[in-house]
């Protein structure tokens, strides 16, 4: 699996992902960076930028047909202690992705016919105790 991130993160692009790809890519992203803090922001008629959430560790990112069989990109996030934050993108038709010069993910467009979904990320992914080549086992 991780060998096919590197095909999606090339250092210092934008990748346009496929549609074929976006359930791998999706599935890949998550297992890779959950926990990465998240941003959605949306840009609809008169581009008007609406935030849906604002920094919230990332749990998944999937690209589905919802109970409808409308395709959609779906956002989760953490919300408060022992709940989630869902955000469907409906009638997706692209999906671009933004990698910055050290091959870290900085945005993940998702376009639509009203508008786009921004998807963007900071910090990093599964916080968790640092270990060094002197650790003795502390």
């Amino acid at each position: 699996m991780q060998f096919q991130g590197r095909r999606w993160l090339r250092a210092g692009e934008v990748v346009e992902i496929q549609p074929v790809e976006w359930e791998d890519f999706c599935d890949w992203f998550t297992q890779n960076y959950r926990g990465i803090l998240t941003t959605l922001q949306r840009r609809e008629h008169g581009n008007v930028r609406v935030a849906r959430f604002i920094d919230r560790p990332l749990q998944e990112l999937r690209a589905h047909r919802l109970e409808n069989n409308v395709p959609a990109v779906s956002i989760t996030v953490e919300g408060k202690p022992d709940s989630a934050i869902l955000a469907d993108v409906t009638g997706p038709d692209r999906l671009t992705l933004h990698v910055n010069d050290s091959g870290w993910p900085t945005r993940l467009v998702i376009g639509y016919g009203e508008g786009e979904a921004t998807v963007l990320f900071s910090g990093e992914p599964r916080p968790g105790r640092t270990f060094t080549a002197n650790s003795w086992g502390e």
